[in-house]
């Protein structure tokens, strides 16, 4: 039993590399941040559902390696994204602030932590535009699909926050690797002064 209370809207590349991953050199990549406003994300301890955007395209550049997943995804799961087995929670680990938004910062990030976006035409301009913070989020497989907890709309919401009969089976991202990438993020932020 885990206590849900909100969905978190993304984009499609975001999404699938948080929960399946995304093909890369070194076997699947998970990706674990995101950048959102404050008031959009649970605050620590409570889980939330993941909820991929309708919508393919992008405000904001990716990487070519996130242009050739895209269109993966796209592949895979059908324009209505119907094909997408959404067995996943997320979990807020931890949300930075940026007193200052750099390009220097967003170049040292994104290689390792957001290489499916081009980091001064996709997180840079997402913040400077949104005044969001980086999101850590711990995102868990389930033994059952989550879609039925869900509400769709405009906004995608939670049909009933509160206790949900959701049985989590593992983390997508192991432990001692989610703690080496969350050090690895505290310093890159700690030396651009966040």
């Amino acid at each position: 039993m885990v206590i849900v209370s909100r969905c978190i809207e993304d984009e499609q590349i975001n999404v699938v590399a948080m929960t399946e991953g995304v093909p890369s050199n070194m076997g699947p990549f998970h990706q674990a941040i995101l950048c959102k406003r404050r008031d959009k994300v649970p605050r620590e301890t409570l889980f939330c559902i993941l909820v991929l955007k309708t919508e393919s395209r992008s405000l904001f550049r990716r990487s070519s390696k996130g242009e050739t997943n895209q269109r993966e995804i796209s592949d895979r799961y059908g324009l209505s994204l119907a094909k997408f087995r959404n067995a996943y929670l997320a979990q807020v680990a931890k949300v930075f602030d940026l007193p200052e938004n750099s390009r220097a910062l967003w170049r040292e990030i994104c290689p390792e932590h957001f290489p499916l976006w081009e980091p001064i035409e996709g997180p840079y301009a997402h913040i400077q535009e949104h005044e969001s913070s980086i999101v850590l989020l711990r995102v868990y497989e389930t033994a059952q699909t989550v879609d039925k907890f869900v509400k769709d709309g405009r906004q995608p919401r939670v049909v009933d926050p509160g206790q949900a009969d959701i049985a989590i089976v593992r983390p997508v991202i192991d432990d001692m690797e989610f703690r080496r990438r969350q050090s690895v993020l505290e310093d890159i932020l700690k030396r651009h002064g966040c």
